[in-house]
C-alpha cells in the first residue's frame, strides 16, 4: 500500500533535516505474528526494484533504516544477518521499466452518446496501461497512469478484449489495455466521457461556471474533495454550468466551484473553472 507519492517529504528516517528524511523513499515491511515473512521480504524486494527502477535509483543507494538514525531497524534482517541476502533478493526480481507516467489528460475522450465509459478513481495512485498484444499483468506494462494527480481519470472504452480488460486510448500511450476487476475500484458506465449536454442555459446563484484549463473535459464529483470523492460525470471544455459559489474543500490549492448538475450539487476542482 502505497501512503503519499515518492516526491512527498516526510520524516521517517529519524535523521531531521539529513538526507534521510529530505531524499528518501521509505519501505515499510509489515508483518503480522502469524505471517509469512519470507514473503513479506520478497514482495518487498519486489517493490524496491520497482521503485528503482521507476525513479532511475542505483542499488547502491538502498539503505538501511539504520544507517540515517542508528536505530536498529530492520530489526529482523539485521538479527539473521540477512542484509546482503535482501540486496540480492532485489537483483534477481525481474521488473521492466516504465515510461513516463500520464499528466496530461484529465479526460480522454474521442465518443458519442452511449459509449462505455472506464473511470479510474482519485484514490488510485497509479494504473499500470498494458500493450494491446500482450498479458495484462503485471511485468508487461508500457507505462502508468495517475489517476490521484488529476482527481481521477476517463476514458472511452474501446473494446473487451478478456473479463476485466478494457481497451483504451490515452495522448501519451495511445492505444492499451487496463485492468479493471470491480476490487480494483473502476468503474465502467454508459453515456460519452465528453459530455455534450451541460452547454448553456440556466444560472446558479454565482452565476455559470465555464470550463477551462483542460485538453478535454473536467470531472465533477460530489463533495469537494478530490482525494476521497465519486464521480458525478465531465463537462467538455468551453461548456457552462450553473454555479452556485466556491468552497474551500479538501485536497486542492485552488478549492473547488460548487455546481448544478444533472439535477444534484456537484463540485469541479477550482483551476479549471471560470466564473462567467
Amino acid at each position: 500500500m502505497q501512503s503519499f507519492e515518492h516526491d512527498f517529504q516526510l520524516y521517517h528516517a529519524g535523521d531531521g533535516k539529513g538526507d534521510g528524511n529530505l531524499n528518501s523513499i521509505a519501505v515499510e515491511i509489515c508483518v503480522n505474528s502469524d505471517g509469512n515473512f519470507n514473503k513479506a521480504l520478497a514482495n518487498a524486494a519486489e517493490l524496491v526494484k520497482q521503485i528503482m527502477n521507476d525513479e532511475n535509483i542505483p542499488k547502491s543507494h538502498i539503505k538501511q533504516h539504520h544507517h540515517w538514525s542508528g536505530e536498529n531497524c530492520p530489526g529482523k534482517i539485521r538479527e539473521n544477518g540477512e542484509w546482503d541476502e535482501f540486496l540480492q533478493m532485489v537483483d534477481d526480481k525481474k521488473v521492466e521499466s516504465a515510461p513516463d507516467r500520464e499528466e496530461e489528460a484529465q479526460t480522454v475522450s474521442s465518443g458519442s452518446g452511449g459509449q462505455e465509459i472506464v473511470t479510474l478513481p482519485a484514490s488510485s495512485n497509479s494504473w499500470r496501461s498494458y500493450p494491446v498484444d500482450a498479458a495484462s499483468t503485471k511485468g508487461n506494462e508500457k507505462g502508468f497512469l495517475r489517476p490521484s494527480k488529476f482527481g481521477g481519470l476517463q476514458y472511452d472504452v474501446l473494446g473487451h478484449p478478456q473479463k476485466n480488460v478494457v481497451t483504451i486510448n490515452t495522448d501519451n500511450f495511445g492505444k492499451g489495455n487496463i485492468y479493471v476487476a470491480p476490487d480494483t475500484g473502476a468503474t465502467i458506465s454508459n453515456g460519452s466521457s465528453n459530455q455534450s449536454d451541460n452547454s448553456g442555459g440556466d444560472s446558479g446563484k454565482a452565476g455559470q461556471l465555464k470550463i477551462v484549463g483542460v485538453n478535454n473535459a473536467a470531472i465533477v464529483m460530489d463533495k469537494p474533495n478530490r482525494n476521497n470523492s465519486s464521480n458525478l460525470g465531465t463537462v467538455s471544455k468551453g461548456d457552462t454550468l450553473p454555479l452556485n459559489g466556491s468552497v474551500r474543500g479538501t485536497g486542492s490549492d485552488t478549492g473547488y466551484y460548487e455546481v448544478k448538475y444533472k439535477g444534484q450539487l456537484g463540485y469541479i476542482t477550482g483551476q479549471y473553472g471560470k466564473q462567467v
